[in-house]
């Protein structure tokens, strides 16, 4: 016997002896330590649970609030007749839909229904009882009372009623009734509370809860969910919790049940297999064999492939992509990879040039036009070239929104951008938009000549346009204010150049609108538009 296999032979019964005492005490140990997550589990699901479901009844006191102290609302309620009208156009299904009511009703200090909506979201024919009202209204009677929410059955389905006595804004002011809002839990509204909690739940009536339950006490107790305490059921496969829901009259007419998945319980069992059977397969391995065949197909394979993907993402080099040798799934993961690669190099590109384009008019943006700017004032200095820039700006462009609207105004600027991109047909040219209602063509290698006939062109072209503005102080359609500068000595950086064009764009404005303004140097000259 060789002592290579004598090696291997005591190293796997060593192996097979301290694996099988390790399984045993790790399933021990395994066992306590999952009882004690999965405890952990629950309360935390509890928790979250009494957080998201807590929330619910705050957004519709709070809307409630909104509507109860409110002037208007106060008047309404003495005098509903004369102001049926002012319900109409304020308090109707329309409003009641924005802000998600079911059912809202304002009751007189009689508790007689002064007005009542539906908003029929969640179906029809839904109402309080009548007990209910008369409750509520010899309860805001006293105007100290808080408002406040309650968890009921109306008309066989569980809703989220709150209500408030109606006073004026500034608080004061007799007692006019009671304002009540419900929203009932649909299966929307149930699923949505679902998506939140992260787990099955539902709403259930108190003859519904297991009697077999353990009840608990809830610490803290919330203000709506729990009252003090919560039962668990525990099932095969899920842990029940049932938290009762503050009713009327402090009376948990509903209870919220959150079924929380034993995944930690499946987990453990799977667990213990895995270990058993990893232990097995271990037990023989030929560690030498393994630890070769590891290093020369995967390890080393990796450790190009890792340092590869580093050179890239450090480098942003998303041109690059991966050369790792072999057929394999490491082969196959590297051509999955370069995939991703393309993926990722595509998406750069539609980034960065998402990040230059104007979405609005398609137009470069004002960060393009910086940086365009900036590499041919550059150019221009050290080559003598010429550089003209307009800066052009939409006459009287507020009374337009305030006239036709924001969207007949966004057809405005896409309308001045055709203009400028039908006069500028040089591929040196650049049009684009650097404000809300401003625009700027750079002109490179252009004259003034060349630049005062390029600002002649968009003038008459907008003109033949006639996008009527019917609130214009300068003409009956849509005009443009134009401030033309040259590239001079004088000018240290972008922004001199950009600051010069800007004071011919005053000076066009000052001078009447709808016209342009060249500034050759210490004299601007000024041309109209011509007619």
């Amino acid at each position: 016997m060789g002592i290579r296999f004598k090696l291997i032979l005591s190293f796997l019964a060593s192996f097979a002896l301290i694996g099988a005492i390790s399984l045993y005490v790790l399933q021990w140990r395994l066992q306590a330590e999952f009882a004690a997550l999965e405890q952990t589990e629950v309360q935390a699901a509890l928790s979250r649970s009494i957080a998201v479901a807590d929330a619910i009844p705050v957004s519709l006191l709070s809307l409630t609030l909104d509507w109860a102290v409110w002037t208007d609302m106060h008047d309404f309620a003495i005098r509903p007749k004369q102001l049926a009208a002012w319900a109409v156009d304020n308090i109707g299904e329309e409003t009641a839909l924005n802000v998600d009511f079911s059912l809202f009703e304002i009751l007189d200090p009689q508790a007689n229904i002064i007005h009542s909506v539906q908003t029929g979201k969640d179906g029809a024919g839904f109402a309080l009882d009548a007990t209910v009202r008369q409750a509520l209204v010899r309860r805001y009677a006293d105007d100290t009372a808080a408002p406040g929410c309650f968890f009921q059955h109306v008309n066989g389905l569980p809703a989220l009623v709150c209500a408030a006595r109606i006073t004026p804004s500034q608080g004061g002011g007799s007692y006019a009734g009671v304002f009540v809002a419900a929203r009932m839990f649909s299966e929307a509204r149930l699923r949505d509370l679902q998506t939140k909690t992260g787990f099955p739940v539902r709403l259930i009536g108190a003859v519904d809860i297991p009697s077999a339950v353990q009840w608990n006490t809830l610490e803290p107790a919330g203000p709506h969910i729990g009252m003090g305490r919560y039962a668990r059921h525990t099932e095969p496969d899920t842990n029940a919790l049932v938290l009762p829901l503050r009713g009327f009259a402090e009376q948990p007419a509903l209870s919220l049940e959150v079924r929380v998945p034993r995944a930690i319980q499946f987990q453990s069992q799977s667990l213990s297999r895995y270990v058993l059977m990893q232990t097995l397969l271990t037990s023989f391995a030929t560690v030498v064999l393994l630890a070769l065949v590891v290093h020369s197909l995967l390890v080393k394979r990796l450790r190009a492939f890792h340092q590869q993907l580093v050179g890239m993402g450090n480098g942003r080099a998303w041109s690059r992509r991966l050369t790792v040798s072999g057929s394999d799934e490491i082969g196959a993961l590297a051509v999955e990879v370069n995939g991703l690669l393309d993926v990722i190099e595509t998406q750069m590109k539609e980034l960065t040039l998402q990040s230059l384009t104007d979405p609005l008019t398609d137009l470069p943006n004002r960060r393009a036009f910086d940086m365009r700017l900036a590499l041919e004032f550059s150019r221009g200095r050290r080559e003598h070239q010429m550089l003209a820039l307009l800066i052009i700006d939409v006459d009287c462009f507020k009374r337009y929104n305030d006239r036709y609207g924001h969207p007949q105004g966004d057809v405005a600027l896409r309308t001045v951008a055709q203009v400028l991109n039908s006069v500028s047909t040089r591929a040196l040219d650049l049009a684009a938009r650097v404000g809300g209602e401003e625009f700027a063509l750079m002109l490179p290698a252009s004259s003034a000549e060349g630049a005062a006939k390029i600002a002649s062109d968009i003038l008459s072209v907008l003109a033949d346009k006639a996008v009527p503005h019917a609130d214009s102080t300068v003409s009956h359609v849509l005009t443009v204010s134009i401030g033309v500068a040259l590239l001079a000595e004088g000018d240290t950086s972008p922004a001199a150049l950009v600051s010069r064009a800007d004071q011919a764009l005053y000076a066009a404005k000052a001078g009447g609108r709808n016209r342009f303004v060249v500034d050759r140097g210490p004299e601007p000259a000024t041309l109209q538009a011509q007619d």
